[in-house]
């Protein structure tokens, strides 16, 4: 049997969006492996809030225990993915070595076990108490969700000061990209932060799923406004400001996706000269 949940139709709209971000981003895979990591990354959010609504909405003991066990091991996942995601809008080539992947690879997977042998260690939750009709979940956590969670916390972290740091030294189409990707990314960690320090205290108080819906909606915003997926940075630093000609790069779309200095000075003599040359069709 289910019950009704207020925050149903919210979970429901995150779902949406995210698998409707996951399903564009994996049609781009060819473009860019960044796209491949952005679908993983959605999928991974969808799991989560699906794990979260079931656990709000189901009466039964077993499937709650279960959702909640499985929850941190997608978050393990998802906060990985975040730190993947961040390296690759730095350098879109960018990608885990055997070494890195198996690293990677570890906490999410040891989450995986602790959840799945909880019941005779309880590392990872300590009790998980019922009450009422129909039950609700109260949970005392334990010592390896802690240590997974400052894991988790670390990794978001280093990936936003990865995001502002190419924030400053990107050109100015790049940084509203990322901009709406830090976006994407603070608010679900901040709400996460709240709601596991009420947990910590005895309260169920917050929802990190709902605040998914603005993550997607920053992404939804990244992806088909401001072209995430088709104007790809470069390490223009390294390249483009050596040639004293002036460059343009074009994309496989006709697009400019970049260009270096030499080139803005030399539009910027036109009579009516545009705002931004990045993202205008090279014809």
């Amino acid at each position: 049997m289910v019950r009704w949940d207020p925050v149903l139709p919210v979970h429901l709209l995150g779902l949406l969006i995210t698998l409707g971000v996951a399903v564009v981003a994996w049609r781009r895979r060819a473009t860019t492996q960044f796209a491949v990591t952005l679908a993983a990354e959605m999928v991974a959010l969808a799991a989560w809030t699906a794990l979260v609504t079931l656990a709000s909405v189901s009466t039964s003991r077993t499937v709650i225990e279960c959702s909640w066990l499985a929850v941190p091991a997608v978050a393990a996942a998802t906060a990985t993915g975040v730190l993947i995601l961040c390296l690759q809008l730095r350098t879109r080539t960018w990608a885990p070595g055997r070494r890195g992947a198996v690293l990677l690879a570890v906490e999410p997977l040891t989450v995986a076990a602790l959840g799945a042998s909880n019941r005779w260690h309880h590392l990872l939750l300590a009790s998980l108490r019922f009450t009422g009709t129909p039950p609700l979940a109260r949970a005392e956590l334990g010592v390896a969700f802690w240590c997974h969670t400052g894991y988790c916390y670390l990794l978001m972290i280093a990936g936003a000061c990865l995001l502002v740091r190419t924030w400053r030294h990107g050109p100015a189409l790049y940084r509203r990209q990322l901009a709406s990707m830090l976006v994407a990314q603070l608010v679900p960690l901040v709400g996460n932060a709240v709601t596991v320090s009420f947990l910590a205290a005895g309260r169920d108080v917050g929802d990190t799923p709902s605040l998914f819906v603005i993550s997607a909606l920053m992404m939804s915003y990244a992806v088909f406004r401001q072209g995430l997926l088709r104007i790809v940075p470069i390490a223009r630093q390294l390249v483009l400001e050596q040639v004293g000609d002036a460059v343009l790069v074009i994309g496989p779309d006709g697009t400019v996706v970049d260009h270096n200095g030499a080139l803005h000075r030399l539009v910027s003599r036109l009579p009516d000269p545009p705002t931004h040359v990045v993202g205008l069709d090279a014809q």
